[in-house]
């Protein structure tokens, strides 16, 4: 008869890393250290998000030694219809009528929550039952569960690989009028809403949008340039890959659940733009007189010689003055010598 041993976790962190996408998507990747028994056993590994996609987890080990059986994606949170299926023919305590007093009975029935007592049938509120039965295979933490083989006691390095949602980042811009020239500053604003935290990691965010089916190159490409002097030592250079970008942050980040980050991303000075008024009001007819509206418009060209040259992923433009705010816009990517 075969023992299997279930080891809840018994691992070493060595180093995180994470891709982050626009379009809530992030593909994490673990290196870990585990110790294992020898023959079949069970690694119960409950440091994962509960948006990750478990069709998309890979496992592999850095001994051969070590085959992987199977692997199975846990999380089944506690509900009240669960609490009510797990004890219909139970006997729970109930409370009834206006003085709430309590009573004794069997759970018939969930939907409507019906309590048999004294040969009596009363239609309850779910929150009038104490509940005496609690559910089985209820995990309110997801984990990853892997059957594997060893042929030996040993120990083990593995990388994990895996994608997962609500892990998203986007763009937000300031850009400050000063005399005639704008100090551009880029922020890259990191949502994680999901359950899990991550520390000491290496964060790469995408600019563009992913094609889930098949990675097409966008039809607009953008082109490199020379990182220009005027640019600060806090902008960071992206990289070109497959018709994407990637920012690649300098440091080890640390993304707690449900936190927003916001980390620089370019730091460029003495740019020169134009200011100018444009009409809002396209065409008159026979109108003899017209009210015409006028936006404020603020211009500038990206490219090196105006101390920028470098590919702008779309995001949220807020334009300061001097002493006020003066609006905000919403841009799209811009490439090298574009305005």
């Amino acid at each position: 008869m075969k023992r299997l041993f279930l080891l809840l976790y018994t691992s070493v962190l060595y180093s995180n890393t994470v891709t982050i996408y626009n379009n809530n998507l992030a593909y994490v990747k673990e290196n870990r250290e585990f110790s294992l028994k020898k023959g079949e056993q069970v690694i119960e590994y409950n440091s994962t998000a509960k948006s990750l996609y478990p069709d998309s987890t890979v496992l592999s080990f850095d001994k051969k030694s070590i085959k992987l059986l199977s692997q199975n994606f846990r999380y089944s949170p506690i509900t009240l219809n669960k609490l009510l299926d797990a004890n219909i023919g139970s006997s729970v305590e109930f409370f009834k009528g206006k003085d709430r007093n309590s009573s004794q009975g069997i759970l018939v029935s969930a939907n409507p929550t019906i309590v048999e007592s004294d040969k009596h049938y009363f239609i309850v509120e779910p929150k009038d039952i104490i509940f005496t039965k609690f559910p089985e295979n209820i995990d309110s933490k997801a984990k990853l569960l892997w059957r594997v083989a060893s042929d030996k006691e040993q120990k083990s390095s593995a990388e994990i690989k895996y994608l997962m949602e609500s892990l998203s980042w986007q763009t937000n811009y300031t850009a400050t009028l000063e005399g005639s020239k704008l100090h551009l500053m880029a922020w890259a604003k990191i949502t994680n809403k999901s359950s899990k935290s991550f520390k000491d990691t290496d964060v790469t965010l995408i600019a563009g949008e992913l094609n889930r089916e098949s990675r097409a190159v966008p039809s607009r490409m953008l082109k490199m340039a020379a990182t220009p002097k005027a640019l600060s030592d806090n902008s960071i250079e992206p990289k070109p890959s497959g018709g994407y970008y990637l920012y690649k942050l300098p440091n080890t980040t640390t993304l707690l659940a449900n936190e927003t980050k916001q980390l620089s991303l370019i730091d460029a000075k003495s740019i020169n733009y134009r200011r100018y008024a444009q009409a809002l009001n396209r065409s008159f007819y026979n109108y003899r007189e017209s009210i015409i509206d006028f936006q404020q418009v603020i211009e500038f060209k990206n490219s090196k010689e105006n101390n920028l040259g470098l590919p702008l992923p779309a995001g949220l433009v807020r334009v300061y003055g001097k002493e006020q705010y003066l609006g905000e816009k919403r841009i799209g990517n811009i490439a090298k010598n574009e305005k």
